[in-house]
Protein backbone atom coordinates (compact mmCIF):
# COMPACT_ATOMS: atom_id res chain seq x y z
CA UNK A 1 0.00 0.00 0.00
CA UNK A 2 3.02 2.57 -0.02
CA UNK A 3 3.22 2.68 -3.25
CA UNK A 4 -0.39 4.31 -3.34
CA UNK A 5 1.48 6.78 -0.75
CA UNK A 6 3.93 7.49 -3.12
CA UNK A 7 1.78 7.89 -6.15
CA UNK A 8 -0.40 10.31 -4.15
CA UNK A 9 2.72 12.23 -3.55
CA UNK A 10 3.78 11.91 -6.65
CA UNK A 11 0.69 13.60 -8.17
CA UNK A 12 0.55 16.37 -5.24
CA UNK A 13 4.28 17.43 -6.65
CA UNK A 14 2.55 17.47 -10.30
CA UNK A 15 -0.63 19.62 -9.13
CA UNK A 16 -2.70 16.37 -10.11
CA UNK A 17 -4.23 16.01 -6.49
CA UNK A 18 -7.49 18.42 -5.11
CA UNK A 19 -7.13 17.64 -1.33
CA UNK A 20 -9.65 18.78 1.00
CA UNK A 21 -13.71 19.07 1.04
CA UNK A 22 -13.73 22.28 -0.56
CA UNK A 23 -11.42 21.46 -3.51
CA UNK A 24 -12.59 17.73 -3.93
CA UNK A 25 -16.58 18.99 -4.15
CA UNK A 26 -15.37 21.93 -6.72
CA UNK A 27 -13.55 19.26 -8.89
CA UNK A 28 -16.31 16.55 -8.99
CA UNK A 29 -19.20 19.62 -9.84
CA UNK A 30 -16.55 20.32 -12.57
CA UNK A 31 -15.91 16.99 -13.83
CA UNK A 32 -12.48 17.45 -13.12
CA UNK A 33 -11.40 14.38 -11.15
CA UNK A 34 -10.74 10.86 -12.18
CA UNK A 35 -11.57 9.49 -8.96
CA UNK A 36 -11.92 10.37 -5.10
CA UNK A 37 -10.53 9.02 -2.07
CA UNK A 38 -11.77 8.97 1.36
CA UNK A 39 -10.16 8.14 4.35
CA UNK A 40 -11.45 5.23 5.74
CA UNK A 41 -11.39 6.97 9.25
CA UNK A 42 -13.07 9.82 7.78
CA UNK A 43 -17.26 10.52 9.19
CA UNK A 44 -20.06 8.72 8.36
CA UNK A 45 -21.32 11.79 7.18
CA UNK A 46 -18.26 12.52 4.85
CA UNK A 47 -18.55 9.08 3.33
CA UNK A 48 -22.10 10.03 2.44
CA UNK A 49 -21.63 13.06 1.13
CA UNK A 50 -19.24 11.92 -1.24
CA UNK A 51 -20.03 9.19 -2.21
CA UNK A 52 -23.89 10.71 -3.09
CA UNK A 53 -21.65 13.19 -5.03
CA UNK A 54 -19.81 11.03 -6.91
CA UNK A 55 -22.53 8.72 -8.06
CA UNK A 56 -24.73 11.79 -9.32
CA UNK A 57 -21.51 12.78 -11.49
CA UNK A 58 -20.53 9.38 -12.44
CA UNK A 59 -17.07 9.51 -10.60
CA UNK A 60 -15.64 6.30 -9.00
CA UNK A 61 -15.15 7.09 -5.02
CA UNK A 62 -12.69 5.25 -3.13
CA UNK A 63 -12.72 4.13 0.66
CA UNK A 64 -8.60 3.54 1.34
CA UNK A 65 -6.43 4.66 4.09
CA UNK A 66 -6.24 7.07 6.96
CA UNK A 67 -6.67 10.38 7.59
CA UNK A 68 -3.00 10.62 8.82
CA UNK A 69 -1.20 9.24 6.45
CA UNK A 70 -3.26 10.30 3.62
CA UNK A 71 -2.32 13.93 4.50
CA UNK A 72 1.44 12.77 5.77
CA UNK A 73 1.56 11.23 2.03
CA UNK A 74 0.96 14.64 0.18
CA UNK A 75 2.54 17.45 2.59
CA UNK A 76 -0.40 18.15 4.75
CA UNK A 77 -2.00 17.65 8.08
CA UNK A 78 -5.34 15.67 8.45
CA UNK A 79 -6.81 14.95 4.73
CA UNK A 80 -9.89 13.17 4.55
CA UNK A 81 -11.00 13.82 0.81
CA UNK A 82 -8.44 13.83 -2.45
CA UNK A 83 -10.12 14.26 -6.02
CA UNK A 84 -7.50 13.23 -8.61
CA UNK A 85 -7.70 15.22 -11.61
CA UNK A 86 -5.07 13.27 -13.73
CA UNK A 87 -6.33 10.32 -16.04
CA UNK A 88 -3.30 7.62 -15.75
CA UNK A 89 -2.35 8.61 -11.71
CA UNK A 90 -6.53 7.91 -11.22
CA UNK A 91 -6.28 4.71 -13.24
CA UNK A 92 -2.88 3.49 -11.51
CA UNK A 93 -4.46 4.40 -7.73
CA UNK A 94 -7.57 2.81 -8.46
CA UNK A 95 -5.53 -0.66 -9.80
CA UNK A 96 -3.74 -0.49 -7.04
CA UNK A 97 -6.03 -0.19 -4.36
CA UNK A 98 -8.43 -2.86 -5.87
CA UNK A 99 -5.69 -5.05 -6.34
CA UNK A 100 -4.60 -4.63 -2.65
CA UNK A 101 -8.35 -5.00 -1.32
Amino acid sequence: MDKVYSMLGLGIKARSLRPGETACKEAIKKRKCNCVIIAEDASFNTKKKFKNLCDNYDIECLVFGNKYKLGNSIGKGVISSIAVCDYNLGKAIKDLIKYHL
